[in-house]
């Protein structure tokens, strides 16, 4: 999701500029599946010593408040 989000940005500019007209796609399907995923760097992240709540923010599995 990290690389496929950006990439979608930038083709939806590319779309809206050609068709002028509002496009968006919607990747939200795609992040409940990719949970095993974020799952696993989670607790790999745990496993090698980092703290709980940065991993769970760095992996995607606790959403940053930022």
């Amino acid at each position: 999701m990290g690389s496929v989000e950006p990439l979608a940005r930038i083709i939806e500019a590319e779309i809206e500029a050609k068709l002028e007209s509002r496009v968006r796609f919607d990747f939200r399907s795609l992040w409940a599946h990719d949970l095993q995923g974020r799952a696993s760097s989670f607790q790999r992240l745990v496993a090698v010593g980092m703290d709980i709540e940065k991993a769970a923010k760095l992996s995607g599995v606790m959403a940053d408040e930022a």
